[in-house]
């Protein structure tokens, strides 16, 4: 439940070595790298980081031009080799692939704006009737006559001046005027819209069969240089992906010197690393001949340690921030709570079917990198199973739907007794993080911090019950409590024991959640079967009412469960114990492994 353990790490070597050592330490994957405050000049790998970006960015616009063409993909499997190498690889790629493939861009591209040019001279044309004048653009402005073409409402009634003449039909209108300002005038008097025409050679429904048939040989055009570009990604994608994998790996595992510290003849790696893999670490040491120092450190980066069901809970976590190095992660506890409270609030078979349905699209649907979608994926299909066991206990199937006796509890008869099991659990849920809170203190050695703030809390809980059983004992323990909290900040501090009561009783939202989505679901179903009585279209409107009422039903719980959920465990749970600001471990590998990790 606490962070992993990490060591803060020095390692120390010549020159000579630096290659070699990142090629290991990058290979391993373990270590995070600090930031030195110490500037350095360029050496060797940092100058080779320029030829890498370089290859890189050709290599991704290759890929960026053909992946469109091609559902090749291959596994990205990374063979160690030299920064000359690869670039020499790359080198030799793009001579023969980059000719051909700009050659086919640039001409589709020409074809592009050729077919768009087209494309825009026929909207304009499209469902004019007038006689335009052949070869002349409008508008047309001479020293004799202004003529101007506009768009106006069909139902517009018009009078022309006697200045101007003018042809028009259901929407369209040609105003000739021996002055501009004057059929200017006119257009903003009516509210016209001016439309520029370019000059044609024929008339516009001829003209339009023309440009029909320049875009379908333009269409053909581009096919055939599409159909290059196809080719070109079947022969070529495969190639392109393994050479930029093996290029950001060489590229990331060569900027890092920026972060050594250095003299004229030897260099210092710091970072930080886990305790259990210190001993790969000193495998390397030895073979590469360094000297490697390491010590504990309450500044290390936090880096989570914990099982593959409770991994998939960490976003979370970091979506709050990460804990200190040091204290106590909470994804655990969420890991177990969280389905818990949703399945409280949710309860209903029905419902918890058609979210596991979701969950198993969300997954299905996730891309692999995507590990966001994945997780929250995973943590809806294990509330789906905690929303169909709720649903059993408390006796809903898409409300009353279909008639279920409650296993347990029938929610809106038994609402107090729902209320008080909701309580029970917060107060559960509350004393776990006071326990985790006291263990902290006691770790820390802070006992101040331990007397002052869960202790005077448990003390609460104790009077109450002593006000039950003995109320001298209850009294003293109350006495007891305000003591401890007016110590920890005066008056203040005496106040946080109504701030705990109200943390409390928030936990009554899962009542309130839970009687939501089984009340909402009741009144679909009434409205539902009040609608099936209709004549002929009754059995229609039932199926439509029931469809559209629990499909919004399932949305707003489903966001209100997952909402209120994470909601208690970030205020009313983090509150008791938490300690967020951790930095995260950052390992020294390629990205696409830590999406992995």
């Amino acid at each position: 439940m606490a962070t992993e353990d990490v060591y803060y790490v020095r390692i120390t070597g010549l020159h000579a070595s630096k290659a070699k050592l990142l090629d290991a330490l990058h290979g391993l994957g373990v270590m995070h790298v600090s930031q030195s405050d110490i500037s350095i000049e360029e050496d060797f790998p940092l100058k080779q980081t320029e030829r890498l970006a370089s290859s890189l960015l050709d290599t991704r616009w290759v890929i960026e031009h053909l992946k469109q063409h091609t559902k090749n993909e291959c596994d990205l499997v990374f063979e160690e080799t030299s920064v000359p190498l690869a670039i020499k690889r790359s080198d030799a790629f793009m001579k023969k692939i980059k000719d051909q493939l700009q050659s086919s861009i640039k001409k589709i591209e020409s074809v592009n704006r050729d077919i768009r040019k087209l494309q825009s001279v026929y909207a304009k044309i499209e469902g004019i009737t007038l006689n335009i004048p052949r070869g002349i653009a409008l508008p047309y402005d001479s020293e004799s006559v202004y003529a101007v073409y506009a768009r106006i409402s069909k139902k517009q009634q018009i009078t022309i001046p006697q200045t101007l003449s003018a042809s028009r039909d259901k929407e369209h209108l040609m105003v000739l005027g021996d002055s501009k300002k004057d059929v200017e005038q006119f257009l903003t008097s009516i509210d016209a819209r001016i439309i520029s025409i370019p000059a044609l050679d024929h008339r516009p429904e001829n003209e339009q069969r023309l440009i029909k048939a320049k875009l379908f040989s333009l269409e053909k055009q581009k096919s055939k240089y599409v159909g290059r570009v196809k080719i070109l990604a079947e022969r070529y994608y495969r190639e392109a992906r393994c050479i930029e994998h093996t290029l950001e790996i060489l590229h990331e595992r060569y900027e890092i010197p920026r972060k050594f510290r250095k003299t004229a003849h030897t260099y210092v790696v710091e970072g930080y690393i886990p305790k259990v893999h210190l001993r790969h670490l000193e495998t390397i040491a030895k073979d590469l001949k360094v000297h490697v120092e390491y010590k504990m450190d309450g500044q290390a980066p936090t880096k989570l340690k914990n099982t593959t069901f409770v991994s998939h809970f960490e976003f979370l976590t970091h979506m709050f921030g990460l804990p200190r190095y040091g204290k106590v992660d909470p994804t655990p506890f969420m890991a177990f709570f969280i389905p818990l409270f949703f399945g409280f609030m949710f309860s209903d078979i029905g419902y918890g079917m058609l979210l596991l349905a979701l969950a198993i699209v969300l997954k299905k649907t996730a891309r692999r990198q995507n590990k966001v979608q994945r997780d929250a994926a995973f943590i809806l299909g294990v509330c789906s199973f905690t929303t169909i066991l709720f649903g059993v206990f408390f006796g809903s199937f898409f409300g009353n739907l279909f008639q279920l006796e409650p296993l347990l509890i029938d929610p809106f008869t038994d609402a107090k007794l729902v209320l008080i099991s909701g309580l029970i659990l917060g107060l559960i849920h509350l004393n776990v993080g006071l326990i985790i809170s006291m263990a902290q203190a006691i770790k820390d050695g802070d006992i101040r911090k331990l007397i002052v703030e869960p202790i005077p809390f448990v003390l609460l809980q104790l009077s109450a019950v002593g006000f039950v059983f003995n109320p001298t004992y209850g009294a003293a323990l109350l006495i007891a409590t305000l003591v401890l909290l007016f110590m920890k900040s005066k008056l203040q501090g005496v106040m946080d024991v109504t701030g705990f009561l109200g943390t409390w009783l928030s936990y009554a939202r899962l009542l309130a959640l839970g009687l939501a989505t089984g009340g909402i679901a009741m009144g679909v179903n009434i409205i539902a079967q009040q609608l099936h009585h209709v004549n002929v279209l009754g059995p229609v409107l039932f199926i439509f009412t029931l469809l559209l009422g629990h499909t919004f039903n399932f949305a707003m719980n489903v966001l209100g469960s997952s909402i209120h959920s994470v909601r208690l465990h970030y205020i009313e749970f983090f509150s008791q114990f938490y300690d967020a600001g951790g930095e995260p471990f950052s390992a020294f590998t390629t990205k696409k492994l830590k999406e992995k990790l």
